[in-house]
């Protein structure tokens, strides 16, 4: 990770909201190499004041990311709210990105109505300490992304060449048809929500060990084969590595030679001399030997499991995965 000083200016309207979590943020920080330093701002009427003089006179050091609650206690002109501050801060500064951190919308508050757009992402006071890092990668890389072209794109993704075509299809074409303020922060949005959180041509922990015939326990015994096929663009994190499935492909060929098997299930079994609780084992049948495992969900939103594919139906609350992405299951 990067050794980046990183400056987070954080909006709130209760000030030992800072001192509660001042010291997680530096301490978390530097589990990552990071260094964080928290700029606390407390809300009030003068903030509006202060925001017009950050106009015409940047704040020092520069920000690179503003923390935001979202819902405000104190009275403020107009009702005003988070997101109120946060179309006020993209006006103004439309290279920075901004995140709610708020315990409202798990509290029996759904955000579907709310306006959200302007925020980049959108964290839990209630479980904040597992999802710094997550923060911490916007800060570092929304940067990146300023006036992307998708030619650009292709380079800062590492995208494999074979998935070039595919990919492009996916993702929204308006993002790179003309550059305005907001480009680059629904292109972050579209990365985040989309790239890096729906499997297809990016597998987590669970999806990269079934796609290869194990179990997580089995995959980290030949994780460092597969180190090259790491996914280490814009908000690639510790917390949760990613791999590129079609890099997993290669490399697993690569590895075994020309007369490995047709299935990359089969082929990844042969990478070491694995015990039975290295080798997918079906959540239904409790079979292990077979070369059609899926990753489904116990529905509605429980656990996740590997089942055999005559076990797994598409989720009925999804809609058809964009080209590329695998359609999400549940056990049937």
């Amino acid at each position: 990770m990067s050794t980046k000083e990183l400056n987070i200016y954080w909006l709130d309207d209760e000030s030992d909201r800072f001192d509660q979590f001042k010291n997680l943020f530096e301490d978390t920080a530097a589990d990552f190499s990071l260094v964080v330093k928290v700029h606390p701002i407390l809300v009030e009427p003068n903030l509006f004041n202060i925001i017009e003089q950050w106009e015409a006179s940047p704040p020092t050091p520069a920000p690179d990311l503003f923390m935001l609650d979202h819902f405000l206690q104190v009275s403020l002109p107009h009702r005003t709210t988070g997101n109120t501050l946060a179309h006020l801060l993209r006006r103004s500064f439309a290279n920075i990105p901004l995140v709610s951190v708020t315990a409202m919308f798990t509290q029996g508050r759904d955000h579907a109505g709310q306006d959200i757009n302007e925020y980049t992402a959108i964290f839990d006071y209630n479980n904040l300490s597992e999802n710094l890092e997550d923060m911490f990668s916007i800060a570092r890389d929304y940067g990146q992304l300023a006036a992307v072209t998708w030619k650009d794109l292709i380079g800062k993704l590492h995208i494999p060449e074979s998935e070039e075509g595919v990919l492009q299809l996916a993702i929204p074409q308006e993002l790179f048809i003309e550059h305005t303020p907001t480009k680059h922060n629904q292109l972050a949005r579209w990365i985040r929500s989309e790239l890096l959180a729906k499997p297809g041509y990016l597998y987590d922990e669970l999806y990269a060990a079934t796609f290869l015939g194990l179990t997580v326990t089995g995959f980290n015994k030949v994780k460092e084969k597969f180190d090259k096929a790491l996914y280490q663009g814009p908000f690639a994190t510790n917390r949760r590595p990613l791999w590129w499935q079609t890099k997993l492909k290669d490399l697993l060929y690569d590895t075994l030679g020309e007369d490995s098997p047709a299935y990359t299930q089969a082929g990844g079994r042969l990478l070491a001399k694995f015990e039975d609780d290295d080798l997918c084992k079906c959540y239904v049948s409790k079979t292990s030997d077979a070369v059609d495992f899926v990753v489904a969900q116990a529905y509605p939103n429980k656990s996740w499991h590997v089942v055999r594919e005559q076990y797994a139906i598409p989720n009925p609350d999804r809609y058809s995965p964009l080209p590329g992405f695998d359609q999400l299951l549940i056990i049937g």
